[in-house]
Protein backbone atom coordinates (compact mmCIF):
# COMPACT_ATOMS: atom_id res chain seq x y z
CA UNK A 1 0.00 0.00 0.00
CA UNK A 2 1.26 3.59 -0.95
CA UNK A 3 1.20 6.85 0.84
CA UNK A 4 -1.85 7.31 -1.90
CA UNK A 5 -4.03 4.55 -0.68
CA UNK A 6 -4.16 5.96 2.87
CA UNK A 7 -7.51 7.12 3.99
CA UNK A 8 -7.45 9.90 6.26
CA UNK A 9 -10.13 11.38 8.48
CA UNK A 10 -11.70 14.47 7.22
CA UNK A 11 -13.78 16.78 9.45
CA UNK A 12 -17.13 16.95 8.29
CA UNK A 13 -18.10 20.67 7.93
CA UNK A 14 -14.54 22.25 7.31
CA UNK A 15 -12.73 18.98 5.20
CA UNK A 16 -9.74 19.24 7.06
CA UNK A 17 -7.39 16.02 8.20
CA UNK A 18 -8.23 15.38 11.61
CA UNK A 19 -5.29 14.32 13.64
CA UNK A 20 -4.78 14.34 17.67
CA UNK A 21 -2.20 16.01 20.13
CA UNK A 22 0.93 12.94 20.60
CA UNK A 23 0.47 13.44 24.46
CA UNK A 24 -3.38 12.84 23.89
CA UNK A 25 -2.59 9.34 21.32
CA UNK A 26 -0.26 8.37 24.48
CA UNK A 27 -3.23 8.77 26.97
CA UNK A 28 -5.29 6.59 24.93
CA UNK A 29 -3.18 4.04 24.14
CA UNK A 30 -2.33 3.68 28.14
CA UNK A 31 0.57 4.64 28.26
CA UNK A 32 1.03 8.11 29.91
CA UNK A 33 1.65 8.73 33.64
CA UNK A 34 1.76 11.55 36.00
CA UNK A 35 3.33 11.82 39.53
CA UNK A 36 2.33 14.88 42.38
CA UNK A 37 4.64 15.08 45.02
CA UNK A 38 3.51 18.14 47.12
CA UNK A 39 5.57 18.94 50.45
CA UNK A 40 6.58 21.58 52.97
CA UNK A 41 10.12 22.31 52.78
CA UNK A 42 11.92 24.01 55.83
CA UNK A 43 14.58 26.61 54.48
CA UNK A 44 17.82 24.96 52.81
CA UNK A 45 16.16 21.48 52.83
CA UNK A 46 15.53 19.79 49.57
CA UNK A 47 13.17 17.77 48.03
CA UNK A 48 14.12 14.98 45.60
CA UNK A 49 12.89 12.60 43.57
CA UNK A 50 14.79 9.22 42.31
CA UNK A 51 13.38 7.81 39.15
CA UNK A 52 14.61 4.75 37.61
CA UNK A 53 14.15 3.90 33.93
CA UNK A 54 13.86 -0.07 33.34
CA UNK A 55 16.03 -1.93 31.80
CA UNK A 56 13.83 -2.71 28.98
CA UNK A 57 13.44 -1.78 25.20
CA UNK A 58 10.39 0.75 26.37
CA UNK A 59 11.31 4.60 25.93
CA UNK A 60 10.66 7.01 29.05
CA UNK A 61 9.46 11.14 27.52
CA UNK A 62 9.47 12.82 30.45
CA UNK A 63 8.95 16.17 31.39
CA UNK A 64 7.96 18.01 35.06
CA UNK A 65 7.05 21.17 36.24
CA UNK A 66 8.00 22.45 39.90
CA UNK A 67 5.67 24.94 41.69
CA UNK A 68 6.63 26.97 44.93
CA UNK A 69 5.33 30.39 46.99
CA UNK A 70 8.80 31.40 47.72
CA UNK A 71 12.58 31.55 46.43
CA UNK A 72 14.00 27.49 45.23
CA UNK A 73 16.27 26.06 43.37
CA UNK A 74 15.87 23.23 41.06
CA UNK A 75 17.73 20.53 39.14
CA UNK A 76 17.45 17.34 37.02
CA UNK A 77 20.42 15.26 37.49
CA UNK A 78 21.81 11.97 35.43
CA UNK A 79 23.40 8.68 37.18
CA UNK A 80 23.52 9.91 40.69
CA UNK A 81 25.38 7.58 42.99
CA UNK A 82 22.08 6.25 45.60
CA UNK A 83 22.72 4.14 48.86
CA UNK A 84 19.13 3.77 49.40
CA UNK A 85 16.29 4.37 47.06
CA UNK A 86 13.64 5.99 49.45
CA UNK A 87 9.76 5.32 49.33
CA UNK A 88 7.67 4.72 46.33
CA UNK A 89 5.39 7.73 45.11
CA UNK A 90 2.19 6.15 43.44
CA UNK A 91 2.30 7.07 39.77
CA UNK A 92 -1.58 7.12 38.19
CA UNK A 93 -2.19 5.90 34.45
CA UNK A 94 -3.84 9.10 32.88
CA UNK A 95 -6.10 6.80 30.98
CA UNK A 96 -8.19 5.90 33.93
CA UNK A 97 -9.85 2.79 32.97
CA UNK A 98 -6.07 1.47 32.09
CA UNK A 99 -4.77 -1.11 34.26
CA UNK A 100 -1.33 -0.55 32.78
CA UNK A 101 1.49 0.02 35.03
CA UNK A 102 4.47 2.34 34.45
CA UNK A 103 8.03 0.61 33.91
CA UNK A 104 9.57 3.85 34.89
CA UNK A 105 9.82 3.96 38.95
CA UNK A 106 9.36 6.92 41.24
CA UNK A 107 10.49 7.23 44.86
CA UNK A 108 11.28 10.37 47.31
CA UNK A 109 13.94 10.85 49.51
CA UNK A 110 16.52 8.76 48.41
CA UNK A 111 19.65 8.57 50.39
CA UNK A 112 22.26 10.30 47.54
CA UNK A 113 25.88 10.48 47.70
CA UNK A 114 26.45 12.05 44.44
CA UNK A 115 23.81 14.02 42.28
CA UNK A 116 25.50 12.73 38.92
CA UNK A 117 25.71 14.76 36.02
CA UNK A 118 23.47 18.14 36.33
CA UNK A 119 20.85 18.07 32.65
CA UNK A 120 19.50 21.51 33.89
CA UNK A 121 18.64 23.09 36.60
CA UNK A 122 17.28 27.07 37.53
CA UNK A 123 15.47 29.47 40.43
CA UNK A 124 12.14 30.42 40.72
CA UNK A 125 11.36 33.64 42.10
CA UNK A 126 8.29 34.31 43.77
CA UNK A 127 7.39 37.60 44.76
CA UNK A 128 3.98 36.89 47.13
CA UNK A 129 2.33 34.70 44.46
CA UNK A 130 2.88 31.61 43.70
CA UNK A 131 5.58 30.87 40.71
CA UNK A 132 5.69 27.55 38.23
CA UNK A 133 8.62 26.26 36.28
CA UNK A 134 7.96 24.29 33.40
CA UNK A 135 10.62 22.18 31.93
CA UNK A 136 8.11 20.87 28.73
CA UNK A 137 10.59 20.39 26.78
CA UNK A 138 10.71 16.32 26.56
CA UNK A 139 13.76 14.49 27.89
CA UNK A 140 14.23 11.34 26.14
CA UNK A 141 15.64 9.17 28.97
CA UNK A 142 18.38 6.42 28.89
CA UNK A 143 17.11 3.13 29.30
CA UNK A 144 17.95 1.61 32.77
CA UNK A 145 19.45 4.66 34.28
CA UNK A 146 18.21 6.60 37.59
CA UNK A 147 17.85 10.62 37.50
CA UNK A 148 16.99 12.94 40.21
CA UNK A 149 14.48 15.92 40.15
CA UNK A 150 15.52 17.97 43.18
CA UNK A 151 14.19 21.17 44.65
CA UNK A 152 15.87 23.08 47.01
CA UNK A 153 14.56 25.70 49.93
CA UNK A 154 16.97 28.99 49.67
CA UNK A 155 13.72 31.14 50.67
CA UNK A 156 14.98 31.75 54.27
CA UNK A 157 11.25 30.40 56.04
CA UNK A 158 9.23 27.20 54.56
CA UNK A 159 8.45 26.71 51.00
CA UNK A 160 5.64 24.98 49.31
CA UNK A 161 6.81 22.89 47.11
CA UNK A 162 5.04 20.79 44.21
CA UNK A 163 7.09 18.63 41.75
CA UNK A 164 4.92 17.28 39.23
CA UNK A 165 6.02 14.74 36.88
CA UNK A 166 4.43 13.34 33.56
CA UNK A 167 6.00 10.88 31.01
CA UNK A 168 4.93 8.45 28.12
CA UNK A 169 6.52 5.13 27.37
CA UNK A 170 6.67 3.13 24.31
Amino acid sequence: MTNEHIRLPHDAISNAVVSIDNAIRHTLNSRAFHVSDKNVIANTNSRTLLLTTPNTTARVYLSFKIATNVLIQYFLYENPTISNVGTDVTAYNRDRNSSAAPALTVKHTPTVSNVGTELTGGYLVSNNINSERIEDRLWVLKQNEEYLIRATNNSGGNANIAILVDWYEE
